[in-house]
C-alpha cells in the first residue's frame, strides 16, 4: 500500500469549515493579473501583524467555468520558521480547484520570527473575515468557506475546527446528565460567545501568557457551565440527586423558580477559583525555587523551548527541501542554538 507523507496527512485531515466571525476588515482595491490559465488578484492587504502588512491572493476560476460560489483558503506549511502564500504546491492546488469552480484564497501569515503564537491564529482568523467582509465582490457565498492547510498550516486549520467544539465541550460537561436538550443547546451556544470573546479579550489586555487558550476555553467555559447547571438542572433528567432523595436543595432556578441549587453553584465555582489560584502559586513557588525561576528568556522563547530546554527538533528540515533550511535543523545544545540564532539576525 502506497504510504502517505506527513505533509500529505496533514493536509488530508485538515480541511475544515471555517467558523464564522464577527469582525470585518476594509477591501483594498487591486487590478487581476493572468498567470497561465489562473486570474488572481495579488498581494491584496487584508490586515497588520504590528507594523506588517499581511497578504493575501484571489485566485478565481478559469474563464468558462460556473463558480460555486465557495473560497477555499489555503495556508502553507513550513514549520512556522519559513514558507509563504506562493508556495508552489498551494498554487498547484488551487488551479485544480479552480477549475471545479472553487474560488482561492492564499493567505500568509507571521512565522515565529514575525511574532509568537498567537499571532500565527490571530492573522488566519484575519484572513477568514476579510474573506466574508468581501464576499459580495468576489461572488462567494460567506457562508461557504473552508480552509486548508499543509504541515504548520494543518496545525492552523486544527485550531480553527476544533476551539468551538472543545468550548462547547467543557460548558457542557458540569451540567451532563441534569438538564434537557434544549438548555443543553443553549449552554453550548452562549459557551462559544464568551469563550471567543474571552480569548480575544486576553490578547487586548495581555495580562497573562496563554498559549493554548485554556483561560479562554476551559476557564471561562467550565465556569459558564456550572452556573448554567443551576440555571436548568432538572429532576426530570435525574431525580435522584434533589432533595428530597438527593443532595441537591431545588432544581435549577429557571425550573423551579428557587434560587437554592444557583447560589451553591456559584459558591461552588468561587471556592475553586481560590483553590486553584492558591495550589497554583503555591506550585509556581516551589518550581521557581527548584529550577531557578518560571520564565524562559526571550532568546530562549524565540528559539523554541523543544530546543533550548530539552535540545530536541519539533522540525528538521534539509536545506532546500520542502519547508526551507532552518538555522534549527541540527542537535546541539541550547547556547549553541542561540548563537546559530543570533548569528542568522546578524546576517
Amino acid at each position: 500500500m502506497k504510504q502517505i507523507s506527513r505533509r500529505g496527512f496533514v493536509k488530508a485531515t485538515g480541511a475544515l469549515a471555517a467558523v464564522p466571525a464577527l469582525a470585518s476588515l476594509g477591501a483594498t482595491t487591486v487590478m487581476a493579473q493572468n498567470t497561465g490559465d489562473l486570474r488572481v488578484d495579488s498581494n491584496i492587504v487584508f490586515g497588520k501583524g504590528g507594523d506588517m502588512d499581511l497578504l493575501l491572493d484571489v485566485y478565481h476560476p478559469p474563464a468558462g467555468v460556473t463558480p460555486k460560489r465557495m473560497a477555499i483558503i489555503h495556508l502553507f506549511g513550513g514549520g512556522f520558521t519559513g514558507g509563504n502564500k506562493n508556495a508552489g504546491y498551494i498554487v498547484n492546488d488551487v488551479r485544480a480547484l479552480g477549475r471545479l469552480g472553487y474560488t482561492g484564497v492564499s493567505a500568509n501569515y507571521r512565522l515565529q520570527s514575525q511574532g509568537l503564537w498567537p499571532a500565527q491564529i490571530n492573522d488566519t482568523k484575519a484572513a477568514i473575515r476579510w474573506v466574508r467582509a468581501n464576499a459580495t465582490k468576489y461572488h462567494i457565498d460567506p457562508d461557504r468557506i473552508g480552509v486548508i492547510g499543509a504541515s504548520a498550516g494543518g496545525h492552523l486549520v486544527a485550531m480553527l475546527g476544533t476551539s468551538g467544539a472543545v468550548a462547547g465541550l467543557v460548558a457542557i460537561t458540569p451540567a451532563s446528565g441534569f438538564v434537557e436538550p434544549m438548555p443543553a443547546l443553549i449552554i453550548g451556544a452562549v459557551a462559544g460567545v464568551l469563550c471567543y470573546s474571552a480569548c480575544n479579550l486576553k490578547a487586548a489586555l495581555g495580562w497573562y501568557d496563554d498559549a493554548l487558550d485554556v483561560v479562554g476555553v476551559h476557564g471561562v467555559g467550565g465556569t459558564w457551565g456550572a452556573i448554567a447547571t443551576g440555571l436548568w438542572a432538572t429532576a426530570q433528567i435525574n431525580p435522584d440527586v434533589f432533595a428530597p432523595k438527593g443532595p441537591a436543595v431545588s432544581e435549577g432556578l429557571f425550573i423551579s423558580g428557587h434560587w437554592g441549587l444557583f447560589g451553591n453553584q456559584v459558591l461552588a465555582v468561587l471556592v475553586s477559583y481560590g483553590l486553584a489560584i492558591a495550589g497554583s502559586l503555591v506550585c509556581l513557588a516551589i518550581t521557581s525555587l527548584v529550577v531557578g525561576g518560571l520564565r524562559a528568556s526571550d532568546d530562549d522563547e524565540f528559539a523554541g523551548l523543544d530546543l533550548s530546554q530539552h535540545s530536541e527538533n519539533a522540525y528538521v528540515f534539509a536545506t532546500g527541501g520542502y519547508g526551507g533550511g532552518s538555522v534549527f535543523s541540527s542537535p546541539g545544545r541550547p547556547h549553541e542554538h542561540r548563537a546559530a540564532l543570533g548569528g542568522k539576525a546578524a546576517e
